[in-house]
């Protein structure tokens, strides 16, 4: 009985270590994706890494001219949580197709 108890643990550690292994793997690919953004009207473009890092920011040539500078942080901020919010989107993708789970996607 102990034999057959080891062998089972022993095949649990594999598994937990494999499962481990592929974790990483996935973490790897995700923050080397990309995601550009644009805001709707296209006066502000955004690039973020696979861990939400701001690696590109555009703004629209003129844009400064007409809009309102005090609102462009916040104009600026939007574009990037949408952005973050994309890359959220598709890194649940990749993670559901690999693991087999669904990541609060609604029923």
């Amino acid at each position: 009985m102990t034999e057959g108890f080891l062998d089972a643990l022993a095949d649990a550690v594999r598994v937990a270590e494999d499962r481990v292994r592929r974790a990483q793997e996935i973490e790897d690919r995700l923050s080397e994706k990309r995601v550009h953004y644009s805001s709707p009207d296209d006066t502000v473009k955004v690039t973020i890494d696979g861990n939400g890092k701001l690696l590109e920011l555009t703004i629209a040539p003129g844009y400064l001219r007409r809009a309102h500078v005090d609102k462009l942080g916040t104009f600026i901020r939007k574009t990037i949580n949408s952005a973050r919010a994309e890359m959220a989107r598709k890194q649940g993708e990749i993670v559901s197709r690999e693991f087999g789970v669904d990541l609060g996607r609604d029923q």
